[in-house]
C-alpha cells in the first residue's frame, strides 16, 4: 500500500501540532509519527506566553508581532474545545530602577498599548508596584494537541517510534508495516528526541530542566503574576507555580529542593495561603544560543527540522511553522540567527 503526502511530521508536541495545523490551513496533506510518552517537555508545559523580556522591561527578540501572530493563529482554529485564554500578567517590580524603567517604557510608542502600572494588587506584596502587561495568553496544550490529532485524515496518525533505518532520505520515502509513504518533505519536531536522529543528532542543545508545582491559593488572582517565577491560573481553577531552571540535570524527575525553592519564591510576593498539590518536571529543548533550529538538511533537502525553542514553543511555533513552510516553498528565507548553517560554523569553530 502506498501513501503520497506533502508532509510527514515526526514528533507531535506543541511544535509538531502547530506545524500540522498550519500546514492544514495551507491545504497540505500530512501524516504524523509520534509516541506521546516522548513528548516529555510538552506534556508538562503550562502554556503561558507573552512577548516580554522582563530583565530589560522590553520586548524579547521575537517581538510583539510574533505574539500577535501566535494569538491570532490559535484563535482562528475552529474547535469545540477552546484552548486559548487571554490574560493580564502582572510583573512584580523589584527595585526603584525597574520601577522607573517600566514607567518610562510605558511612554514609548511600541509599548503604550500593552504596558500599564498598578500601585497594588490584593494578596501580592509589591513595594515598588506592579507592571501590567496586556499581551499575555495561555494555551491549553493538551486540548491543542488533541485538536491536531482529530484534524488528521483517518489513518494518518501513527502512534509508534519512527524507524530512521527505514527512511530513504534522498527520495523522501519511508516504509512501515507494509505501507510505503512518499513525502515531499519530512520534518522532525522531536524536541530532545532528535538526539537519536542520525540526520540531526549533531544539533547542539543546552537542555534546561524545569520543576512546576500545582497549587491551591487562598486568594483567587484571576491573572498571572511574575517575579522570579510565575503564578498562572490552570484550567481546573487551581494555579501553576514555576518554573525552575536547571541546566545540569539530565533526568526529568521532580526535585524536592526545587519545590522548596519555588515555594519560597512564591512566598516572597504572594501573601495568602499556598497549598501545593502536585509536582511535575520536564526538560526544555533549549538550543546552545537560545535561538531555534529551523531549516533543511545540507545533504538531504527533503529532510527538515523545527526545534530548539526551549520554553517558548507556544509563542514561537506558529510563526516558525509558517516560516519553514514558506521556506520549503521557496517563498521566504530562514533568518541567519535561526538557519542551520550557523550550527556548522559554531561546531567548526568549537573543533578548532
Amino acid at each position: 500500500m502506498e501513501l503520497e503526502l506533502d508532509l510527514l511530521i515526526v514528533g507531535h508536541g506543541i511544535t509538531g501540532a502547530n506545524l500540522h495545523l498550519r500546514a492544514k490551513q495551507e491545504g497540505l496533506t500530512c501524516a504524523i509519527f509520534d509516541l506521546p510518552e516522548e513528548n516529555q517537555s510538552s506534556s508538562v508545559a503550562v502554556g503561558l506566553f507573552h512577548p516580554m523580556a522582563f530583565r530589560d522591561s522590553k520586548f524579547a527578540w521575537a517581538g510583539k508581532e510574533v505574539f500577535d501572530e501566535a494569538l491570532s493563529f490559535y484563535k482562528n482554529i475552529e474547535t469545540d474545545e477552546p484552548f486559548i485564554q487571554e490574560l493580564i500578567l502582572y510583573r512584580v517590580l523589584e527595585s526603584t530602577e525597574e520601577h522607573n524603567r517600566w514607567r518610562a517604557r510605558m511612554e514609548e510608542p511600541p509599548y503604550k498599548e500593552v504596558l500599564d502600572f498598578s500601585a497594588r494588587m490584593d494578596a501580592i506584596e509589591a513595594p515598588f508596584g506592579l507592571g501590567k502587561l496586556r499581551s499575555c495568553a495561555k494555551l491549553n496544550v493538551a486540548n491543542f494537541i488533541a485538536k491536531s490529532i482529530t484534524s488528521l485524515t483517518e489513518g494518518h496518525y501513527f502512534q509508534e517510534a519512527f524507524n530512521y533505518e527505514a527512511l530513504d532520505a534522498e527520495n523522501g520515502n519511508f516504509k512501515t508495516k507494509g505501507l510505503s509513504i512518499q513525502a515531499k518533505h519530512i520534518i522532525f519536531c522531536e524536541g530532545l528526541g532528535v538526539r537519536k536522529n542520525p540526520f540531526f543528532s549533531h544539533l547542539p542543545f543546552h537542555p534546561a530542566k524545569g520543576d512546576l508545582l500545582k497549587l491551591r491559593l487562598g486568594h483567587d488572582l484571576k491573572a498571572a503574576v511574575n517575579k522570579k517565577d510565575f503564578i498562572a491560573p490552570s484550567e481546573d481553577g487551581l494555579y501553576w507555580l514555576g518554573a525552575t531552571y536547571d541546566n545540569k540535570a539530565t533526568e526529568a524527575l521532580p526535585d524536592e529542593g526545587a519545590a522548596k525553592a519555588l515555594l519560597e519564591s512564591a512566598k516572597s510576593f504572594y501573601a495568602d495561603k499556598i497549598v501545593p498539590l502536585e509536582h511535575l518536571a520536564g526538560i526544555r529543548p533549549a538550543s546552545y544560543d537560545r535561538r531555534p533550529f529551523v531549516g533543511s538538511h545540507h545533504k538531504y533537502p527533503k529532510l527538515s527540522v523545527l526545534n530548539g525553542m526551549g520554553s517558548k514553543a507556544c509563542l514561537l511555533a506558529p510563526h516558525l511553522s509558517n516560516l519553514l513552510l514558506k521556506s520549503l516553498q521557496g517563498e521566504k528565507e530562514i533568518p541567519p540567527e535561526m538557519a542551520l548553517d550557523r550550527v556548522e560554523r559554531y561546531l567548526k569553530k568549537k573543533a578548532d
